[in-house]
């Protein structure tokens, strides 16, 4: 049931008044307080709301001025670090950045009293859980909510580098109606489907700011994001060794398509790590569907942290991306590694899935924002069509009536790359699926990070396609390959090759141009070449010719050496 307004607002300012009292009284500036004028703060009740805020805001008045004061010395440390003490401080609570308005609902009605109003950055929830009241002789759907900070010692250390307590400096708030979980109350029963409604602004968070004024309106409902839920997690796959993977679940009665999402995760001192993009398909009410994610090392099997982000093309949360979930998970037993920020913050872990094991919710993928609660250990089930597995490229060209492939993995390619040639891969299915599509590319870095030479989307079961040439002649190039059967990709295989170099340095010694030998026997002798592939062996050709274009030579030779 959702709380009251008086005992809801009362909390809201002991909890302020107690974080205040803790900035006040913490090591760190005791030295800049005097004794004679600290006053404690006893708390007044009154038999109505308010009077009970005009007694507990007198007796706060002065740790509010003192923490003005208070907080303009910690952005003077943050910027100087001329205030700080010697020794290692755990870091102290900055004052929450604090907005307060009214709350409205998508037609402008203001929201009725007790309805949540809540805070996010990155994924994870700090706002101090406050509700929509109204003031005395109004029913107007007031809020007056708290972001709170992470804990910091200076802007290099952040006292407590192992956990994010809140936003840091010029991070994001977006506002909710709810929580991103699905478990809040937004119509009179609770509804497992249910979750947040994101409203329209968005605020960079500060410390040491007087409380904001601003209202808060819903962002359309067709522009709100679907309530798709991670549901379970693979980390090491005894099935598909090559990849980490993730299924996503909806738990909605209506079919949503994911290639509006993306996976990503945060990586130490960056909220904004590896991301998984490539998400397609329509997942049907009430079912899952499974994400490769491309690689057999995209989670740390020690713990991490993973989020599903919607692409956002609406006004919520003033147009940027919005993570609808974020799970964390750590290995327990001492040999845990997410204890870094931005990766772990304040909300419970999940214990570390082992190898073959998976980690999922319910399967209504109920969720309380509590990894602890929601998820548990089983074995790891796999999809239910597996992916191709990885092709083999191969390069197939006919040079000088040679035929060269990479089966025996030559040095390198004898093509000097001006003229057409095959590239063809193997397919293999471990369902036996056959092919319906190959991805074909060439590019001048690894992992297809390069520039793109060259690409190709081949539609059907054949496994060579026609390179039309172009590449430059010494050169390092690198061709990539992924299939698809009809539901999902393979991994990209990849195959570094080198296009021959043509030898240079070549000039003839004698008899010289235009030289008119006397009668008998010639000697004919040139300069070495060389080589730009060292392992190559350079062979000459002579030929005598009394016709300089060389149509018919009455005398060829070759030879090994000038």
């Amino acid at each position: 049931m959702p709380e009251t307004s008086e005992p809801r607002q009362g909390q809201m300012l002991r909890t302020r008044a107690a974080i205040i009292e803790r900035i006040a009284t913490s090591n760190a500036f005791r030295t800049m307080r005097s004794g004679t004028h600290r006053r404690s703060i006893t708390y007044k009740y009154a038999s109505d709301y308010r009077s009970l805020r005009i007694a507990i805001s007198e007796e706060v008045e002065y740790l509010r001025i003192r923490t003005v004061v208070l907080a303009s010395l910690i952005t003077a440390a943050v910027l100087a670090s001329a205030l700080l003490p010697a020794t290692r401080v755990r870091g102290f609570i900055p004052e929450p950045y604090e907005l307060y308005g009214v709350a409205k609902q998508e037609s402008g009605a203001v929201l009725t009293d007790g309805s949540p109003i809540r805070t996010f950055v990155d994924g994870a929830e700090f706002s101090n859980k406050t509700s929509v009241f109204s003031r005395p002789a109004n029913t107007d759907g007031y809020f007056d909510v708290d972001t709170f900070g992470n804990y910091m010692t200076n802007l290099t250390d952040r006292g407590t580098p192992e956990v994010k307590e809140g936003a840091n400096v010029g991070e994001n708030i977006m506002y909710t109606w709810g929580e991103m979980s699905n478990n809040t109350m937004l119509d009179p029963v609770a509804k497992p489907w249910l979750h947040a409604v994101v409203f329209n602004e968005n605020h960079s968070w500060q410390t040491g700011l007087p409380p904001q004024a601003g209202d808060l309106n819903a962002a359309p409902a067709a522009q709100q994001p679907p309530s798709i839920k991670i549901y379970s997690i693979v980390t090491h796959s005894n099935i598909l060794p090559f990849t980490d993977y993730v299924y996503l679940s909806n738990p909605t009665n209506a079919p949503v398509d994911i290639s509006k999402f993306y996976i990503e995760k945060d990586i130490p001192g960056d909220v904004h790590g590896p991301n998984v993009t490539t998400l397609s398909g329509i997942v049907p009410r009430y079912s899952r569907i499974y994400v490769n994610l491309n690689s057999p090392d995209y989670f740390v099997e020690t713990g991490d942290n993973v989020k599903l982000v919607w692409t956002n093309t609406g006004t919520g949360f003033g147009g940027n991306d919005i993570i609808v979930d974020r799970v964390e998970f750590n290995r327990t037993g001492g040999t845990g590694s997410l204890y870094w920020e931005p990766g772990n913050t304040l909300q419970p872990d999940e214990m570390a899935p082992d190898a073959g094991m998976q980690i999922n919710r319910s399967w209504s993928s109920y969720d309380t924002n509590s990894a602890v609660q929601d998820f548990w250990t089983t074995t790891e089930e796999g999809p239910a069509n597996l992916p191709p597995n990885p092709p083999w490229p191969l390069i197939i060209a006919t040079y000088n009536s040679d035929t060269y492939n990479n089966s025996a993995l030559m040095s390198h390619f004898t093509k000097t790359g001006l003229s057409s040639f095959t590239l063809g891969w193997t397919y293999s299915d471990p369902n036996l699926n056959p092919q319906t599509q190959a991805d074909v590319q060439i590019n001048d870095a690894p992992n297809r990070v390069g520039t793109s030479i060259w690409g190709n989307i081949i539609t059907g079961t054949a496994q060579t396609t026609n390179f039309p040439g172009g590449l430059q002649p010494c050169d390092d190039y690198y061709y990539s390959v992924r299939t698809r059967d009809n539901q999902y990709w393979s991994p990209y295989a990849e195959w570094h090759f080198h296009t021959n170099c043509l030898p240079t340095g070549l000039s003839n010694l004698a008899p010289a141009n235009f030289a008119t030998p006397p009668p008998g026997p010639q000697t004919v002798s040139w300069n070495a070449a060389t080589d730009g592939d060292p392992t190559d062996t350079i062979n000459y050709t002579w030929m005598v010719d009394t016709n300089p274009a060389f149509p018919s030579p009455t005398t060829v030779g070759t030879s090994a050496s000038g």
